[in-house]
This record gives C-alpha cells, sequence and structure tokens, in this order.
C-alpha cells in the first residue's frame, strides 16, 4: 500500500465526495443559448423526459458505484491500518520472546557459556602445576639439604669415633710425662678453699654476670671464674657435672679435637688425657698439644673437679703464642647453696681457672708480649667456661624431662 490514511482524513474525504456528487448533479445541465421556449418544449417533451431519466439513472448509478468502491477501500485501509498498528504493538511487548524463541542466538549463548567454562578450567589446570611445580621443587631442596647434613654428621661421627680415642695410656708405660700433673693436681686440691676464699667464690650466691675475670699476683696470671645458682637438687647437679667431664662434650665450644688418647682410673676417679686439637680466640686459631689430669674429689656437701694441664704449640696460627707453654689449672665444685629452702633445694656450680707460664717464658718475652698472650688464653678459657655451663644444665633439663614423661 503507498499510503496510509488516518480515521479523521476518511470522514473528511467521505463528505468531500459527497458534496461533490451534489454538485455534479446540479452541473449536468446543458449551456447552450437556446429559445426558452424551445428548451422548454424540449424538456417538456416525452422522449426528452424519458432520456434524461435515463441519464439521470445511468449517472446516479455511477455515482454510487464510484462511492461505493471508495468507501470500500476506505474501509479495507482503515481495517489494514489499525491491523497494523495492533500488530506493531504486540510486537514491541513480545519482542522478548521471540528473541529468546531464536535457535541461533541459543546455541551462540551456550558456545559462549562452554567456552568461558574451557577456559577457567584450563586456567586452574595451569595454577595446580605451578602449585605443584613448586611443591616439587621444596621437596627436592629439603631432601638436598637433608642428605648435605646426613653427610656432614657421619663425617663428624666418623672423624669423632676415629679421632676420640687414638691411643690407650699404660699404667706402668707412660705415667712418667703425667708425674708433674699429679703434683700440680695435688698443690691444686690443697688450695681450692683459699682461692675461692680470694676470689670471693666461697661466699657468692647470685651475681649479676656469669664470668669474671681478675689479675693475679705481678701480672703473672689471669683468673676467670663463675658462679650459676640452678633449681636442681645436689645429686643430680653432681652426677651431670661429672658426666660432662667424663665425655668429649668438655671440649667442644672453642675448639677442634683431633686426636686423643685417654686413660681412666675409676678407683680415684682419675682421667688422664693426651690430645691435640685447634683452639680457638674470637676470630684467632692455634693448634695446640695437650697433656692433662682430670680428678673427682667427693666431700659429704659439695662435689670437686679439678683439673690441671700442660699445653705447648704445636702449629701456631696466632703469632702471640709462638714458642710459649702455660698451664692451666681449673677447679668446679657443686655444692648445696645456702638460698635454699626446706621444700625448695637449689644448688650452685662454680668454675675458676687459673692462666700462668713457665719461669724462662718472662725473661725470653716482654710484657707486653705476655700479657697480650694471656689475653687471647684467657677469652678462649672464658668461652669454655660458659660452654660447661650451658652443657651441664642441658643434661638437668634432659634429665627431668625423661622423668617427667609417662612409662608405657
Amino acid at each position: 500500500m503507498a499510503f496510509l490514511l488516518e480515521e479523521e482524513d476518511n470522514r473528511e474525504v467521505l463528505e468531500a465526495a459527497l458534496s461533490f456528487v451534489d454538485e455534479f448533479g446540479e452541473a449536468g445541465r446543458p449551456l447552450s443559448p437556446q429559445d426558452p421556449r424551445e428548451r422548454n418544449s424540449t424538456l417538456a417533451s416525452p422522449a426528452f423526459r424519458d432520456n434524461k431519466a435515463s441519464r439521470q439513472a445511468t449517472k446516479g448509478d455511477g455515482n454510487c458505484v464510484m462511492l461505493v468502491s471508495m468507501g470500500t477501500r476506505i474501509g479495507l485501509e482503515t481495517s489494514a491500518d489499525e491491523k497494523l498498528r495492533a500488530f506493531a504493538s504486540n510486537s514491541r511487548s513480545s519482542n522478548w520472546i521471540f528473541r529468546l524463541c531464536r535457535p541461533g542466538e541459543v546455541a551462540t549463548q551456550q558456545r559462549r557459556q562452554r567456552s568461558e567454562a574451557e577456559g577457567e578450567n584450563v586456567r586452574l589446570k595451569l595454577a595446580v602445576q605451578r602449585q605443584q611445580k613448586m611443591a616439587d621443587d621444596l621437596k627436592s631442596l629439603l631432601q638436598r639439604k637433608a642428605r648435605q647434613l646426613s653427610n656432614e654428621c657421619a663425617s663428624l661421627i666418623a672423624n669423632t669415633s676415629r679421632n676420640s680415642i687414638v691411643n690407650i695410656v699404660e699404667v706402668r708405660g707412660d705415667l712418667g710425662d703425667f708425674q708433674q700433673l699429679f703434683r700440680h693436681l695435688e698443690a691444686a686440691r690443697q688450695e681450692v678453699d683459699a682461692v675461692f676464699a680470694a676470689n670471693g667464690l666461697a661466699n657468692m650466691v647470685a651475681t649479676p654476670s656469669d664470668i669474671h675475670i681478675r689479675e693475679g699476683d705481678d701480672g703473672k696470671y689471669l683468673e676467670a671464674f663463675s658462679n650459676k645458682l640452678l633449681a636442681f637438687r645436689l645429686q643430680a647437679v653432681t652426677e651431670a657435672l661429672w658426666s660432662h667431664f667424663k665425655s668429649l662434650e668438655k671440649h667442644a665450644g672453642n675448639g677442634s679435637l683431633y686426636q686423643k688418647a685417654e686413660k681412666y682410673i675409676d678407683e680415684s676417679n682419675t682421667i688422664l688425657e693426651d690430645f691435640t686439637m685447634e683452639m680457638h680466640s674470637n676470630t684467632s686459631r692455634a693448634d695446640i698439644k695437650v697433656k692433662q689430669v682430670i680428678r673427682r674429689y667427693v666431700e659429704a656437701d659439695r662435689d670437686i673437679i679439678i683439673w690441671v694441664s700442660r699445653v705447648s704449640p704445636v702449629e701456631i696460627k696466632h703469632r702471640m703464642l709462638r714458642g710459649l707453654t702455660y698451664h692451666l689449672r681449673g677447679h668446679a665444685i657443686a655444692k648445696r647453696s645456702s638460698a635454699s629452702t626446706p621444700r625448695n633445694e637449689l644448688s650452685q656450680l662454680q668454675f675458676c681457672s687459673l692462666i700462668s707460664f713457665d719461669r724462662e717464658t718472662h725473661t725470653m718475652y716482654d710484657h707486653n708480649s705476655v700479657g697480650a698472650a694471656l689475653n687471647f688464653l684467657l677469652i678462649n678459657t672464658a668461652q669454655k667456661m660458659k660452654v660447661h655451663q650451658d652443657r651441664i644444665e642441658n643434661i638437668l633439663v634432659e634429665q627431668v624431662l625423661q622423668n617427667s614423661l609417662p612409662y608405657k
């Protein structure tokens, strides 16, 4: 249809058509200049009246046909226009239904959802693979570190077992080198109370510092001592103290043991030792050869352990110890503390070490060199004293933990 007419326009067209018909009837008469009588007689004649009636009927029928045709067309156009507007209105309201029912759009939406799901699966798979790779790398690193530590421990144990006891000193064979040490041991036992009274350990209960250092007569020796208050019974402390000095742990902490020969004399609680080791003092190193005697003295209210040593250099890595031979006298006392109560027994662990040189050393070297060497040895002795305290406390704590565990 070329154009559409609105309902108001249709009514106006119909009215114009009816008016045109009326005007057309009045304008159908001839306008020729005839005589009025002729015209009147003509019009009054029967033939003319019949022809006129026939022409008017014919014209009226044609006008009616034209009007009917025009009305029918207008009605059809109006009906078609109304149906078209109703269809357009319904189409706008239900357009979403048509879109949802289209198979092409549904398939496209399903393909898009499937593509998104596949992409998410790929992303999760890559994330899992990365996590698995990190876990595998960490596992390999831990296994490699464990193997390294195992090899180091195995080599350390092998060296310790190989070098800890190289030779056993015979009682009737090689004791000649220890005779002088036995004499120093007896002298140390006689002087222990005087030494502890001079440095204040005899009456000391608690101290703010573990290690104390003081200089002896004329600077010929240096003394390092310590006092530790322990919340353990005296019997446990004395057994832990002697257990520590019978083991190799007493050499640990500030040196590396190369080789060692020892003999234990059970009757007198005496240990003879002959060993070489590397001695550490801060960043300095020195290889030394040591002969040493250790003895335990058991008394009613205390245990005393005394060790005397003669140390000579083997391979000097620190210039201050070149050619120097020195003597070490060590004391360890475990006793019941005066701070104990009937319900809470406390113990005291006290150490004291004296370092001195041979008499000819003071004539061979000046005072500054001897003092520097003493400082080097004093640092080493203080470090070893701290190691003794820590290892003995560890023994006591382990015993308490073992006793507190329930038996199965």
